[in-house]
């Protein structure tokens, strides 16, 4: 997974962390975090999330978050209007910063599309389909643009931390 994920992004792994994965077996039904501490990134997931294997989501938060917060000031109108669209529905309820807004749609995005390509399967084609549009409608309103405009990296062939700014240059304004 690890080594799809920056296959996908076309990007050189920039760290050299230990990937240590850890249940939670305490904390409520679905939950993840992810968190890098000196040379080991700990994956966390509860009951029900995930595999227990790479959670690609948090993972990729550590690879989008610094390369969104590099651009974000320049297309702050842009980006700002799409959260203040949703920053008031239940699925945004904990994103009510405009820049982790932002990061949390991009990486919910990346994380579809790269699940997608991983599994190879019609089935999670329109599972992740639902579920863009399920996180769209209640308040990550980036998410279906991203995930649209995915295709158009894809098609770009050039490294995703490179083709960010063109993304974000073609995100219709709200």
């Amino acid at each position: 997974e690890m080594s799809f994920l920056w296959a996908y992004l076309r990007m050189e792994r920039r760290d050299t962390q230990i990937m240590v994965n850890a249940p939670d077996l305490l904390d409520h039904h679905l939950g993840a975090m992810g968190a890098g501490y000196g040379e080991y990134y700990f994956s966390v997931e509860n009951q029900g999330s995930g595999s227990y294997g790479l959670s690609i989501h948090e993972y990729l938060h550590s690879v989008i978050n610094p390369l969104v917060k590099a651009q974000y000031s320049k297309y702050r109108a842009k980006l700002d209007a799409y959260y203040l669209a949703g920053k008031d529905r239940p699925g945004s309820k904990d994103y009510q910063e405009p820049v982790t807004f932002a990061f949390e749609c991009l990486v919910r995005a990346l994380d579809r599309e790269i699940r997608v390509k991983l599994e190879s399967d019609p089935k999670w084609t329109d599972l992740c389909a639902q579920q863009v549009a399920f996180d769209t409608q209640a308040g990550l309103v980036l998410t279906q643009p991203f995930y649209l405009l995915l295709k158009d990296y894809e098609a770009s062939g050039k490294p995703f931390d490179q083709y960010l700014p063109l993304l974000l240059e073609k995100l219709p304004e709200l």
